[in-house]
């Protein structure tokens, strides 16, 4: 009996111990995210990965020549889905 309540009162605390990590990363992610947004960094930070992003995008799907049939542009138009 004594050796059930040392395992309940173990895993008890490591649930709990479990529960401050989770809150203790999540008040921070939304330390950092508020900080980000409110001095403007974040939409700085997606501004510059704006111009990258759309670079790939269009080394991608570049195409120079038109679609023969119909279903090509069907599947072209399904990998463009993300």
């Amino acid at each position: 009996m004594p050796m059930q309540i040392f395992q309940m009162i173990k895993s008890e605390t490591l649930f709990f111990a479990y529960l401050e990590i989770i809150f203790f990363y999540y008040y921070r992610r939304r330390k950092l995210l508020y900080e980000l947004n409110s001095t403007g960094k974040y939409f700085a930070f997606k501004e510059q990965l704006k111009h990258s992003v759309i670079k790939i995008v269009r080394e991608k799907f570049l195409r120079t020549s038109k679609f023969n049939n119909p279903d090509e542009l069907q599947v072209k138009k399904k990998k463009l889905v993300f």
